[in-house]
């Protein structure tokens, strides 16, 4: 099951918080940081239409991702879960703050308008005017934020912000409050899918913190009646962080501080101290070390001696650890933050002391990253064949994944490729999703990593070199030889009334009320005419067989539309009657076919009022978009001749052996065959999430002959 964050950098740690509930691996977690992707909605859209949980902020600067919209482009059964931004700025001045010209808005914001430290130790002392006031008025905007989202919040506020320090700055609050709201999605995620764990929030102290930060006054905390050491939360007392800035602001053209890192590098110079100065004995830190059994724990250890120290500690003592659960939590503690070298120790480790799937992949993942691609491989393998049933496909999900996104080389893809085809056998359902392939296939050189590249080099090998062992698939373009191919293998075609070049052969007696027409090489719908009881379904124009203009006009629209040529002839149908459109242009069931197989469905609707599409797996799951042929339209229900359909195509594609797409329609309660495509929408109007599982499924199932398999 698949789950979305879309929300800011507190996204984070509702990623953390969900991972921790979910014991038995149900979850594809991924969070897309909302901020940096406002401008991305195009390449991200299918993701929200593939999620099965959706978790996200509202957004009202941009249309595109606002409520409204994403809750019309994901699924009709999707959970969808809101999460207001809050933010409270009642315990400091809302117009107290100043633009810093040495430190960027990433690594500092809101701090407070002085210039000296005679200013700095002035401000920390206050004043009481407005502290009430601003206080309240605060208050009533955090109640009006909390009725934008699913997440009460105003509450536990009220009854803790006296005693624990809940925001760091005016948008920042403390890990206490993400932590309740992640609670919150959780037990909400735990109410929904069976099998989620859901723990009872519990306020835990969490170290201290170095990022955002605005020290709150002495006459604010006396008047508000803050109970809580004011100088205990930050990693530096209210003091030496208000000079530190102020000594570093006051420097003429400095490096620029442009993180927290950077910041806190210069926070440390400003108070002189060195590393030993945060440092316990050894033997308190190693002590600490055995204790580390999860996250949060981890994060604090970090957050009290410091990046490096911390790492090196726990490196240089990892003989000392013999727990496999701290091994493991230390270890998905460095893969967590894109440390693999040093998590590959720890992983190596605890599979030593205890064999489990989950370590072998996580241990393969480590390897990937750090670019031991064959040892990744081994080992990625070893999770395989420990996995049971239950937990094969999202082991299979994350290893592949990582797996390609490791290949550098021809040879690292064809290996990958190899073991991706044999693996999934079973569990195809993986296949609708972005494995990476066509970005592994792009990294390796290949210039056929997109649909279009691949069309128009098969469309130069097949008609300009006149190679013959693809001239029966040719043929196929004229949809009266498709016909003839169809009904050969025993699929129902629609019957013909009139197939000439010259309409004036057509008898007009023997047209019927209802017909459709069409050039018999065309594309695109283009020259194409459905009449139902005398009136065109495409413009609704009246149409009177026994006008004078009649026969001119049809060979005119028929004969001079694009993609047609000198030896087009009008092909004249019998209307296919739709259940489900009576009377209207019909539904027109597109199936997509890679090695001999339908693999997708695209399902249109060109009727004027109810124009759009859908997109299904062979069980008729919905899928993301993948062709921008139409908009997304409502889920279509699942044809009750499904398997017809499958097995028709399956038929067609196995004779054919090449990509192709296979329409067909539904009508009367037979499946009639449509045409044969062999260049689908030209290749130019592919999503980035259609490009890239068409490319996988072209990929895994190729082609036969394969024009691509040496370039």
């Amino acid at each position: 099951m698949k789950v979305l964050i879309f929300a800011n950098c507190h996204g984070g740690s509702y990623l953390k918080a969900i991972k921790k509930c979910d014991k038995n691996s149900l979850l594809d977690i991924e969070h897309i940081i909302s901020y940096s992707s406002l401008d991305k909605f195009d390449s991200l859209k299918y993701k929200f239409q593939e999620c099965d949980v959706l978790i996200t902020q509202p957004v009202t600067s941009v249309e595109s991702f606002s409520l409204t919209n994403l809750k019309s482009i994901v699924k009709n059964d999707c959970l969808v879960f809101v999460v207001p931004f809050i933010r409270f700025h009642g315990f400091w001045d809302k117009d107290d703050t100043k633009e810093m010209k040495n430190f960027s808005s990433e690594s500092l914001m809101f701090f407070p308008d002085v210039n000296s430290v005679e200013d700095c130790d002035k401000w920390l002392i206050g004043n009481d005017v407005n502290v009430e006031s601003n206080f309240q008025n605060a208050l009533v905007e955090l109640k009006e934020s909390e009725k934008t989202g699913d997440v009460k919040f105003v509450d536990f506020f009220l009854q803790h912000y006296k005693t624990h320090m809940l925001f760091l700055d005016p948008w920042h609050p403390s890990h206490i409050v993400t932590d309740f709201v992640s609670a919150q999605i959780v037990q909400w995620l735990a109410s929904n899918i069976a099998g989620l764990l859901s723990p009872k929030f519990v306020i835990n102290e969490c170290g201290l913190y170095f990022r955002h930060y605005k020290p709150i006054q002495d006459s604010v905390a006396k008047k508000l009646q803050l109970a809580y050491d004011l100088d205990g939360y930050y990693k530096y007392k209210r003091k030496t962080y208000l000079h530190g800035i102020v000594k570093y602001e006051s420097l003429d053209k400095p490096p620029l501080i442009d993180g927290f890192l950077k910041k806190e590098e210069c926070l440390i110079e400003y108070e002189n101290m060195n590393e030993s100065t945060h440092l316990r004995s050894e033997a308190l830190i190693l002590d600490e070390m055995m204790n580390l059994t999860n996250s949060d724990l981890i994060e604090v250890f970090f957050n009290k001696y410091g990046s490096t120290i911390a790492e090196n500690q726990l490196i240089g003592n990892i003989s000392s650890l013999c727990n496999p659960i701290v091994l493991h939590c230390i270890g998905d503690y460095f893969l967590s933050n894109s440390k693999f070298k040093s998590a590959i120790p720890f992983f190596q480790k605890k599979n030593g002391l205890k064999e489990t799937t989950w370590g072998w992949l996580n241990l393969s993942r480590s390897l990937f990253a750090t670019g031991a691609f064959d040892e990744g491989v081994d080992t990625f393998k070893k999770s395989l064949t420990l996995a049971g049933i239950s937990e094969k496909k999202m082991i299979l999900s994350f290893g592949c994944k990582a797996m390609m996104a490791a290949v550098k080389e021809i040879n690292q893809y064809n290996i990958a490729i190899e073991l991706i085809r044999l693996e999934l056998v079973g569990f195809e359902s993986l296949l609708y999703s972005d494995l990476g392939v066509c970005k592994a296939l792009e990294r390796v050189g290949s210039k056929f990593y997109t649909v279009r590249t691949r069309l128009q080099y098969r469309l130069d090998i097949w008609y300009k070199n006149r190679d013959l062992r693809f001239a029966d698939i040719i043929k196929l373009s004229n949809k009266v030889k498709a016909n003839n191919f169809a009904r050969s293998i025993g699929i129902r075609v629609p019957r013909e009334i009139f197939c000439d070049r010259d309409i004036e052969k057509l008898n007009l007696n023997e047209l019927p009320e209802s017909y459709c027409i069409k050039p018999d090489n065309g594309a695109d719908s283009k020259g194409v005419m459905v009449v139902y009881k005398g009136v065109d379904n495409f413009t609704s124009k009246s149409i009177d067989k026994f006008s004078m203009d009649f026969k001119s006009s049809i060979s005119d629209f028929v004969l001079n539309a694009p993609h047609t040529n000198s030896s087009t002839k009008i092909l004249i149908e019998e209307y296919m009657e739709d259940s489900l459109l009576p009377g209207m242009i019909p539904l027109d069931y597109k199936v997509h076919c890679y090695g001999g197989k339908a693999r997708f469905f695209q399902v249109i609707n060109r009727n004027a009022n109810y124009k759009g599409q859908g997109f299904y797996d062979r069980d008729w799951n919905r899928l993301g978009h993948i062709i921008d042929d139409y908009p997304s339209n409502k889920d279509i229900p699942k044809p009750e001749n499904l398997s017809i359909v499958l097995d028709y195509a399956d038929k067609i594609a196995s004779k054919l052996r090449q990509m192709v797409r296979v329409d067909f329609y539904l009508a009367n309660d037979f499946v009639y065959f449509g045409e044969v495509t062999t260049y689908p929408a030209a290749g130019l109007r592919f999503t980035d999430y259609g490009n890239s599982i068409c490319i996988q499924f072209w990929e895994l199932f190729p082609d036969s002959p394969n024009l691509y398999e040496k370039l």
